[in-house]
Formats: C-alpha cells, sequence, structure tokens
C-alpha cells in the first residue's frame, strides 16, 4: 500500500512538473481562472481591512486582464528558465501581474548584471590609466595631463 502511495505521488509530481514546462515552452501565457482569484483576494482582504476598502473583483480583473495583455505580447522575450520559474498556474490564486512583475524583474536583473559585468571588463582593461590618474592627482594636487 505504501508502495502505491508513492508511486501515486511521483506520477502526479511528473504531471504537474510537464505541464509546467509546456507551458514555459509554448507561445502564449497558460489560461487561468482569474476571476476566481480576484474574488478570492477581496474577500482576504476585506477580512483583513473591512469593507471600507477600494479593493473590489472588477478593479482586479481590470489589472490582471491588462498584465495578461503584456504577457501575451511579450512572452516571447522570456527565457523558458524564467517561465518555469514564474508561472505557477496551478499554485493558490495564480496572478498575471505576478507572473509579470517576476518575469520582468528576473530580465531586468540579467540585463543589469551584464551591464555590470561589462563595466568592470571595462575598467580593468584600463586599470593602469586610472592608476596613474589617481596618482597624478594625490602627488600634484589634481594634476590633469
Amino acid at each position: 500500500m505504501f508502495r502505491c502511495s508513492i508511486v501515486a505521488v511521483v506520477f502526479v509530481e511528473f504531471i504537474l512538473a510537464s505541464t509546467i514546462a509546456l507551458a514555459a515552452a509554448s507561445g502564449a501565457p497558460p489560461k487561468v481562472n482569474i476571476e476566481a482569484t480576484c474574488r478570492t483576494s477581496e474577500i482576504e482582504i476585506k477580512k483583513i481591512f473591512g469593507d471600507d476598502t477600494k479593493v473590489t473583483t472588477s478593479g482586479c480583473l481590470m489589472q490582471e486582464n491588462a498584465a495578461l495583455d503584456e504577457l501575451a505580447m511579450t512572452w516571447s522575450t522570456f527565457s523558458s528558465a524564467d517561465k518555469a520559474s514564474c508561472v505557477q498556474p496551478r499554485s493558490y490564486m495564480p496572478s498575471y501581474v505576478e507572473w509579470l512583475t517576476c518575469l520582468d524583474t528576473r530580465k531586468e536583473l540579467r540585463r543589469i548584471r551584464a551591464q555590470d559585468k561589462a563595466t568592470r571588463r571595462g575598467l580593468e582593461r584600463h586599470q593602469p590609466l586610472v592608476q596613474l590618474t589617481i596618482q597624478l592627482q594625490v602627488g600634484k594636487g589634481f594634476a590633469q595631463l
């Protein structure tokens, strides 16, 4: 009986991983029931802040649909690894806004790291010039070549 449970768990994990991998590789973001996410979000926020909050299901749906439109237009610009990491359609309260934010953040971080790496490489190439300039500034009171 214990062996059957392990096989069932492994099978379910395989199916979920395959679904996520296919979604990441496909040409469009996966579709989820965003209305359920927005309704649940409104209920949970009202539990915390009361009925006076301005958060509504309709406002949430507008934001989520705008994020879905943006995802659909930019989907091909994101790496498969980022899609697999950020896009979790089976999570509790999946959100296009959350996915877009995650994907944009990862893409921007990669750009910043590449830029930083290129800048460091450029500085290393000019290291003797930088040292000479510093020596001249320290030794002769901001002398220029």
